[in-house]
């Protein structure tokens, strides 16, 4: 989020607006969130490179200690780029996602990944949750 918007390669969630309403008090940093990443006001074409790419460029018998990942609502997809690379050199992931439902209205980008999807497919590349921190949401 910078310059009052968002980046995101997926499109922002069309129900988020609806539930944005002008406050007659002082702008909440959620409901700022809400009003400017709503919408698509600019595209720009950027480079995309998979994990598995980085990943590989790693000496030999190098491990990632902490993976952080904040790619605004493709955290997962993310992971998965790195293909079976993931499971032999990251020990520790880390991920920003929303606990919600699929079909909640609140999820800030259509078609993103949510806590149980990244839950249920890291299980699969070996890793266990260990940690879950919640935020307020401002």
């Amino acid at each position: 989020w910078y310059d009052g918007a968002c980046s995101s390669l997926l499109p922002p969630n069309p129900h988020v607006v609806a539930q944005h309403k002008p406050a007659e008090h002082s702008e909440t940093v959620l409901e700022r969130i809400r009003r400017t990443c709503s919408q698509v006001t600019h595209l720009e074409r950027v480079l995309v490179v998979p994990l598995s790419a980085v990943l590989r460029r790693l000496p030999v018998g190098v491990t990632v200690q902490m993976l952080k990942v904040d790619a605004q609502g493709h955290d997962l997809a993310v992971v998965e780029s790195g293909g079976a690379l993931v499971s032999q050199v990251v020990e520790e992931i880390q991920l920003e996602l929303q606990d919600l439902p699929h079909a909640s209205p609140s999820l800030l980008y259509t078609g993103q990944s949510t806590r149980a999807d990244a839950i249920a497919r890291l299980r699969t590349l070996g890793f266990v949750q260990h940690a879950c921190s919640l935020v307020q949401p401002w």
